[in-house]
């Protein structure tokens, strides 16, 4: 299957939804993969094909892994409900968080279409009901449990503190580790993160990605456990993982990341540990009041004006700074 990937959001994709591309590529060779199932790997009765096994090889300095599935194989659905042959999968990234784009077919150029006629926008909700949207079959493995269930999952809303949010995994823990040097990516254990005041919490970093670092909000009696799970999991990456280029970003649990004059800080929310992007946004010469953003947009002059609302509406024009 081909897959087009947009770059990274955090990396390339300078916050621009209209940047886009059609990336192909073969998947394993026979060398490495297997069909199982007998129906699939003939083709079957209704042309399914069957999963694509590979057997989990490590090769870290100790041999094995942090997490193994029982199996010793990870088992990959071959295909989604969105098949779209030689002319490639598309896949858009956004830094809108109100926003969805679900994958699409590109054309029979192999071009994908611009983000504005694919994504639309997520609206508020009370429970995962009231969410509409065509969702596209897009599939994936989700994370081993920490004792190396292996589990798939397929798109589906979910109602999210009140907003319509595209979920997976629903069952995963907030934490899972990337993996690498033939590892599986797995869930860490659930951590204690129980509270009464901020204070029993304290910050921890966690790695997302090469691009992106979470910072977690632990519960103090916690913190020496996560540190071993934080550096196990550290050990497996490939150093291509951490060493991709791309300048580095750090996002509070929710995955916002403190704007000037904000910080990330630890909160006992609901009796539970966590982080949050707390303060007010420097904005032109002013501050907006905690929980409102900082919009500019250009006046008749082209000059930058600065406004402290709820939301920004986007815009497509540049303006100067006075």
């Amino acid at each position: 299957m081909r897959w087009g990937v947009v770059a990274s959001v955090l990396c390339a994709c300078n916050g621009s939804n209209d940047n886009r591309a059609l990336v192909t590529g073969q998947g394993g060779s026979e060398s490495d993969a297997e069909q199982s199932g007998s129906d699939g790997a003939n083709g079957g009765s209704d042309g399914n094909a069957a999963d694509v096994c590979v057997q989990v090889m490590p090769t870290t300095v100790s041999g094995t892994c942090p997490v193994m599935p029982a199996s010793g194989r990870i088992c990959t659905p071959p295909t989604t409900g969105l098949n779209c042959g030689s002319r490639g999968n598309c896949a858009y990234a956004t830094t809108v968080p109100e926003q969805y784009c679900p994958p699409v077919c590109g054309d029979q150029n192999g071009t994908c279409p611009p983000a504005f006629t694919v994504c639309f926008a997520l609206g508020s909700c009370q429970t995962a009901a009231d969410c509409k949207g065509d969702l596209s079959q897009d599939c994936r493995v989700c994370p081993l449990s920490p004792d190396g269930v292996e589990t798939t999952a397929c798109a589906h809303w979910v109602c999210d503190a009140g907003t319509c949010a595209v979920n997976y995994c629903e069952n995963q823990s907030n934490l899972s580790c990337p993996g690498g040097h033939g590892c599986p990516e797995y869930d860490f254990p659930v951590l204690d993160n129980a509270c009464t005041q901020d204070t029993d919490c304290v910050l921890e970093p966690h790695i997302v990605s090469c691009c992106q670092t979470e910072i977690v909000g632990i519960a103090m009696s916690e913190k020496a456990r996560f540190e071993t799970l934080e550096s196990t999991c550290r050990a497996t990456l490939d150093a291509a993982f951490t060493q991709c280029g791309c300048v580095g970003i750090a996002v509070d649990e929710n995955g916002k990341y403190p704007q000037p004059g904000q910080q990330i800080v630890a909160a006992c929310d609901a009796g539970r540990c966590k982080s949050v992007v707390r303060g007010q946004i420097t904005c032109g010469n002013s501050n907006c009041p905690e929980g409102l953003s900082c919009c500019v947009a250009p006046d008749a002059t082209g000059f930058c004006v600065f406004t402290c609302a709820a939301s920004c509406p986007p815009i497509n024009m540049t303006c100067a700074i006075h």
